[in-house]
């Protein structure tokens, strides 16, 4: 039985596309905005690129997050996972079992 991985890291927001490396393809995230403190995500795989928001009272759809082979990618524009300027914690793990 294989043993799941995990990894939790920081990367700032750029509204441009950009990929975030946490050494392996993810089967789940879970991200915070810590600039602001007013929005976090979560994405999984087996929902495909979807993320779902919790923006403080509110909720809603970002744009699409992509698994790569050795971490995600974030879509450009998204204000939700990669508002320009602002820095993110994640969570990321990987469920082999």
């Amino acid at each position: 039985m294989s043993v799941p991985l995990f990894k939790t890291g920081t990367y700032t927001g750029t509204t441009a596309a950009q990929s975030v490396n946490c050494g392996f393809g993810p089967s789940g995230i879970i991200g915070w905005n810590i600039t602001d403190g007013d929005t976090m995500y979560m994405w999984s795989a087996s929902d495909g690129t979807q993320q779902l928001a919790v923006v403080l009272a509110a909720s809603g759809n970002g744009k699409p997050i992509n698994a790569t082979a050795t971490g995600f990618s974030l879509s450009v524009n998204d204000a939700i996972a990669n508002e320009n300027a602002k820095d993110y914690v994640y969570f990321a793990f990987k469920n082999d079992l």
